[in-house]
């Protein structure tokens, strides 16, 4: 089963009332901060957001710091709320997309592309990391955030629902950057303990 950020929330909201922080109510968790900081957003940045989900980054930062943002999910009724909250920014812009199946976009064009906690949702996760790679300009940034392999707090209950194709640790995700074609990599961890 794979699920959207904003589907699994829900799916969580459901099964455990009121247990955990709705979205709207949670403020930047510390990977989002370490991967904000690390993206060093300017002005006249060109961003893409994959698995943007209702656009709770372009809403908090990305709309008023970057020239332009796409945020990107597979999810129809999470971009459809994302171009909700966000209508006052004209320089924000939503489509639904299966990132897997490839990104619609033409060579070299973006500056930076957020990844945050999406990776581990997917089957084939070179072949993304390729297509990330081809639309990231010469000397582009690519911020990528996912669980570590072996601490994080919400494993068992992901582990139940089924919500991640694999875990990573730092030297499987080092080997897959660099087979995707990326050069250089600075990892920080934030939860967790290096392996």
């Amino acid at each position: 089963m794979r699920c959207s950020p904003y589907s699994l929330i829900q799916l969580l909201k459901k099964r455990i009332k009121d247990a955990i922080p709705l979205p709207e109510e949670i403020e930047l968790t510390d990977r989002l901060r370490v991967g904000m900081k690390l993206a060093d957003l300017k002005f006249e940045d060109e961003v893409l957001d994959l698995g943007c989900s209702y656009g709770y980054l372009e809403s908090l930062v990305l709309s008023e710091m970057c020239h332009s943002v796409i945020g990107v999910d597979i999810d129809k009724e999470a971009i459809r709320l994302a171009k909700r909250k966000c209508k006052g920014f004209s320089n924000t812009h939503f489509i639904v997309v299966d990132i897997e199946k490839g990104l619609p976009f033409r060579s070299e064009i973006f500056k930076k592309v957020l990844f945050l906690d999406v990776l581990e949702h997917l089957k084939d996760d070179e072949t993304i990391l390729k297509e990330i790679n081809r639309v990231l300009k010469k000397n582009g940034v690519l911020i990528i955030s996912v669980p570590h392999k072996y601490w994080h707090p919400m494993r068992i209950l992901d582990s139940l629902l089924n919500v991640r194709e694999r875990e990573y640790n730092l030297a499987d995700l080092k080997s897959k950057l660099e087979r995707s074609g990326f050069l250089k990599s600075i990892i920080s961890l934030v939860e967790g303990q290096e392996v």
